[in-house]
């Protein structure tokens, strides 16, 4: 299907879902509306689901630790931190 937007003869702008040319298809058009809605409510419907749930929370987790993780420069600042105060030592 594509999107595709039409005027009447008043000059009401429609958008609307056909489908494409030489497509084997028996559907009817939709209009825009009603088939973002369609696709919201089961996107909701999905991720309300305890699986879905559970899924999103864990890559979110996953995704916050690898951002906690040390970089590289700070695990070098680190180490020269601790070798500037055992040298400063007498």
């Amino acid at each position: 299907m594509t999107a595709e937007d039409g005027t009447n003869h008043t000059g009401k702008v429609y958008h609307y879902y056909k489908k494409k040319n030489g497509a084997e298809c028996n559907k009817s058009n939709i209009t825009k509306e009603k088939s973002e809605n369609l696709v919201f409510e089961k996107t909701i419907e999905y991720i309300l689901q305890p699986q879905a749930i559970e899924k999103i929370a864990v890559s979110v987790v996953e995704s916050l630790n690898e951002g906690l993780s040390k970089s590289d420069l700070l695990v070098l600042l680190e180490a020269d931190q601790r070798r500037a105060g055992r040298a400063e030592k007498p």
